[in-house]
């Protein structure tokens, strides 16, 4: 296969495992050349190339992205603000 961005022979990219949530994920490439986790459920195993509404980032459905990080600061200041 012939990447689209660069010209270069490659190969289909290999199914991975997300190292918070441990779906299993696939590396695509976007319209820039640069990679994003996809969800592999929505890869057709064909392509190399990211299609937007077609392939779902893997950041979108992360189960781990939706708990606050230990090191999330609260806000010092909240202001009342009366109407």
């Amino acid at each position: 296969m012939i990447c689209p961005h660069c010209g270069k022979e490659i190969s289909l990219p290999k199914p991975a495992k997300c190292n918070k949530c441990g779906k299993e994920i696939v590396f695509l490439i976007t319209h820039k050349g640069k990679k994003i986790p996809v969800d592999i459920e929505t890869w057709d195993g064909k392509t190399m190339e990211f299609i937007y509404g077609t392939n779902i980032p893997h950041f979108e459905t992360c189960r781990v992205n939706d708990t606050v990080p230990p090191n999330a600061k609260e806000p010092d200041d909240v202001i009342d603000v009366p109407f």
